[in-house]
């Protein structure tokens, strides 16, 4: 009877060597499943940060927060603020500046400013050949001599949307339209 005891065990011992290398062989099959999980996360995360951090950082968004911060009301592309009866809109997908009162409709961009104004027909249209965009107007631009009382107005308001792409550290080569 010992020897067969001894068989037995024999056999037990050895299903039991088998089992173990099955085991051994089903953790290394879960802890590389679990390794490529957990680098499938990291690269999924690590690029859903680097998205997340671009889009922040795009000029049109930066425009959009500093104007937010700086309590104007913003829509789809435009943000508006009205104070002292004058409403200053700015397109922040586009280089646009408008300044509206009682009186006209001073639009500023790239191209050269102009001024709508109201109850007329009247624009009145600064140009000049080699214009740059923010210049400040100047006796070196064509325009009606009806129109030189407005160019200090025409002039603040180009100092103030340069600042304001300034503090919103933003260039307005950046809000060209993409079409």
């Amino acid at each position: 009877m010992v020897q067969s005891y001894k068989k037995k065990t024999k056999v037990k011992e050895a299903k039991v060597d088998k089992e173990k290398v099955k085991l051994k062989d089903a953790l290394k099959k879960h802890k590389s499943i679990l390794i490529i999980i957990v680098i499938v996360i990291i690269l999924m995360s690590g690029s859903g940060i680097g998205i997340w951090f671009k889009e922040y950082n795009e000029p049109v968004n930066r425009l959009k927060r500093y104007l937010v911060n700086n309590k104007y009301d913003c829509g789809n592309s435009t943000c508006r603020k009205e104070k002292d009866n004058i409403t200053y809109t700015i397109s922040f997908k586009n280089d646009s500046y408008q300044v509206s009162n009682d009186v006209y409709t001073l639009n500023i961009s790239r191209k050269t400013p102009y001024i709508v104004l109201k109850g007329s027909t009247k624009t009145c249209a600064y140009e000049k050949e080699d214009y740059e965009p923010l210049e400040l107007i100047d006796d070196e631009f064509t325009y009606d001599k009806d129109c030189a009382r407005y160019i200090d107005d025409i002039n603040e308001s180009i100092k103030k949307y340069h600042s304001i792409l300034n503090n919103a550290k933003v260039d307005i080569d950046d809000l060209v339209s993409k079409k």
